[in-house]
């Protein structure tokens, strides 16, 4: 092993993940795999080879995702967010579908297209304000200029909600906005989707003829169908007096003797700095306070009352020890943020990759 830490993506829980989205979609319903950020820090290498038999669609943020994903499938692919006029014509010639956002934007990439098809799909602003055509008239003009054009080829419209649970009534506003306005265009030969991973697990509606998830291929439908396990281990431990600092700055101050664990994993591994004195790791089945401030490559703990505990232990980041286990909502409540932007916080380049077969 190369590193003190053990990056556990477990792909039969991967495809189990996959195979209960796809049996609440209906049987002529497509999956879009959402897989930017390199499928949420977890890798393209490490996920696409499991899925892609399952998968009828990818979606990425940029062309330079599209071209890395482009190694691994032959599938097709949706860039979701912006593009350079330069990488145009690379799209057009590799199966990779854009987002339309605007009249302008259509017009600037007709005139640069020579004579390859490039695939497009129409978004739909209907309350994100982020990308996409708002307003009937607009959206009724950006079709027009696509249908006539002879290097657009319309292939699907889609809306981007902007909640995922904390206002579903929103969501279906959305969802009225977008169905109003694709109501009116022939879209029996159209990719229409807007369900996301929200939609997928907890509203009955049908939405659209393809599902575009990504959160949950990874986090599964309930928290404990998550893929990821990251273990590292204790690699020093110090014997600390009472009245003795802990760490960088001087942040915690042993009020009693201390046995103390040094943790070979940090913040440059995606484990925050801001968890400094404010949050708990599991060794041998029990939690242990983090104490003083993270390091680049480790952090310390409070291992005073815990039993049969060495250099070489284990220590759980995230996944389960006994009946306890730490989970992406753990470090979301603990960083006040959400559990997406922790699981793409996590490094794996500093870590062992395991892949793990059993759930």
């Amino acid at each position: 092993m190369d590193y003190f830490t053990n990056y556990i993506i477990n792909k039969k829980q991967l495809i189990n993940n996959i195979n209960l989205i796809k049996n609440k979609l209906s049987t002529k319903c497509k999956l879009c795999a959402v897989v930017k950020a390199d499928c949420y820090g977890l890798g393209y290498e490490n996920i696409v080879p499991i899925i892609d038999e399952f998968v009828d669609f990818y979606a990425v943020a940029s062309v330079g995702e599209s071209k890395r994903l482009r190694e691994f499938t032959t599938q097709k692919i949706l860039i979701l967010g912006a593009l350079e006029l330069e990488e145009i014509e690379f799209c057009a010639d590799n199966n990779i579908s854009v987002s339309a956002n605007n009249l302008e934007e259509l017009q600037v990439v007709d005139k640069y297209l020579k004579s390859n098809i490039l695939n497009v799909h129409l978004k739909i602003n209907t309350g994100m304000n982020r990308f996409g055509v708002k307003g009937e008239l607009f959206v009724k003009k950006a079709l027009n200029f696509i249908k006539k054009s002879n290097v657009l080829n319309l292939e699907g419209v889609y809306t981007h909600f902007a909640t995922s649970g904390e206002d579903v009534s929103f969501l279906l506003d959305q969802y009225d906005i977008f169905n109003k306005t694709i109501k009116k265009i022939d879209n029996d030969q159209l990719l229409v989707h807007c369900s996301s991973s929200f939609a997928v697990a907890n509203l009955k509606q049908k939405f659209g003829n393809m599902a575009r998830v990504g959160f949950v291929l990874y986090e599964g439908l309930s928290a404990d169908k998550n893929i990821l396990e990251i273990k590292s281990k204790i690699i020093h431990i110090n014997n600390v007096k009472k009245g003795d600092f802990i760490g960088y700055g001087l942040s915690y101050k042993a009020e009693r003797n201390l046995k103390v664990g040094v943790v070979g994993f940090g913040y440059a591994d995606g484990f925050s700095r801001s968890l400094s004195n404010n949050f708990s790791v599991l060794v041998n089945d029990r939690f242990v306070p983090v104490i003083g401030s993270v390091c680049m490559d480790c952090f310390m703990v409070d291992l005073t009352n815990i039993k049969n505990v060495y250099v070489g232990s284990e220590v759980v980041i995230l996944g389960t020890s006994g009946e306890n286990k730490l989970q992406l909502s753990d470090y979301a409540k603990s960083l006040n943020t959400s559990e997406y932007e922790v699981l793409v916080s996590f490094n794996r380049k500093r870590c062992n990759i395991v892949m793990k077969n059993n759930v």
